[in-house]
């Protein structure tokens, strides 16, 4: 019981901590610890995954229990080995230009973006409300002459 109460804010921290660093859409999987496997309560990490409200944030948690200091050392050293490794990625700057156009679609001085607005395409549920909303004597002609007007 004690290491759950050493070990729960620490969690808690580390989940806010990854809530409130994640951008919006980034899909994220969070490591999150628990100092018992199983117990009789339910804990907000628990509810969250159950209801689905972490998948609704882009995130995709790993729980997984703590035996002891050992375990949440070896947890905490895989976090900080991906931050690690991120960090080194995003120190090169032609990485982070790339991550600056595809995330946030910065363009570079002097190129010209052109966003393409493709047309919606109907779906056959909006064909028949629209063909219903036609008279009945020009969707037999429609019909008749394959669409050609005369």
């Amino acid at each position: 019981m004690r290491a759950y109460v050493r070990a729960f804010p620490i969690c808690l921290v580390m989940l806010a901590t990854a809530a409130l660093c994640a951008p919006a859409g980034a899909a994220e999987t969070l490591r999150v610890g628990k100092a018992v496997p199983f117990a009789w309560t339910f804990t907000p990490l628990d509810v969250g995954i159950e209801t689905g409200q972490f998948a609704k944030q882009g995130l995709t948690i790993e729980p997984s229990a703590f035996g002891g200091d050992a375990k949440m050392q070896q947890a905490l050293a895989a976090d900080v080995a991906e931050l690690n490794e991120q960090k080194a990625r995003l120190s090169n700057p032609a990485e982070v230009a790339a991550e600056a156009r595809t995330r946030l679609g910065y363009v570079r001085p002097g190129t010209v973006p052109y966003v393409v607005d493709l047309p919606d395409v109907p779906t056959p549920e909006e064909e028949a409300a629209a063909r219903s909303a036609t008279p009945w004597f020009r969707t037999l002609w429609a019909d008749l002459t394959d669409g050609a007007p005369r």
